[in-house]
């Protein structure tokens, strides 16, 4: 149940993915400093729509898990908060993965990182599956996707200098994990109230631009 509902911040990070990938193709062939300035934008933002979409599934998980689900499965809220996490992790290593992407040995590449983060994914499950069930699971998926994001960065490091707003990003990500984890047993109306909290942090970081576009 926890899964299904994540799935929604799945497809959405999967879609972004597709929408990402012709579109940086496309500026770092101009490589120059307008297009990399729209790149470092236009990442940031893509990271901080899908954070605030992770935060707000995650925050309201409860009350989706009793609207779909049968009574005694009030755990499945935890399961789809962790995995709404893991969904925004692996959309970090995705947006930074375009750089691995762009060079010929970039598939090469990629799969370093995502076959180290499968083999301590299948380690961690090992050890927390039969500690915490499903939810141990979740956690280690988690655990291997933000292994997998930080292999991935330092790995596109290597191939080149991306001036992705990194330290914004991960203070999104940062607080997506505090405010979700934090407010699990809160109650509704503070969790909703928690919901603003990403997109006020990412209207922080840029608010010359997002007073433009509003």
């Amino acid at each position: 149940v926890g899964s299904r509902i994540a799935s929604g911040v799945m497809m959405l990070g999967l879609g972004l993915q597709r929408a990402w990938l012709p579109y940086f193709f496309k500026e770092a062939a101009h490589d120059d400093a307008a297009s990399w300035g729209r790149v470092r934008r236009l990442s940031f933002w893509s990271m901080a729509g899908m954070a605030a979409a992770v935060a707000g599934l995650g925050l309201l998980a409860p009350e989706l898990v009793e609207l779909i689900a049968p009574p005694g499965y009030s755990a499945a809220a935890l399961v789809t908060a962790v995995l709404c996490i893991s969904a925004l992790l692996r959309t970090g290593a995705q947006v930074s993965g375009s750089v691995v992407l762009s060079v010929a040995t970039g598939s090469y590449r990629i799969w370093i990182a995502s076959g180290s983060a499968a083999l301590i994914n299948i380690a961690l499950n090992l050890v927390f599956i039969p500690k915490y069930g499903a939810l141990g699971a979740a956690w280690a998926t988690t655990a291997a996707m933000a292994l997998n994001m930080l292999f991935t960065v330092g790995i596109s490091h290597m191939v080149r200098r991306v001036p992705f707003r990194y330290g914004a990003i991960a203070v999104l990500i940062v607080v997506v994990i505090a405010v979700v984890v934090g407010a699990a047993d809160a109650p509704l109306v503070v969790r909703i109230a928690l919901c603003a909290v990403v997109p006020l942090v990412a209207v922080a970081f840029d608010p010359r631009f997002a007073r433009e576009q509003l």
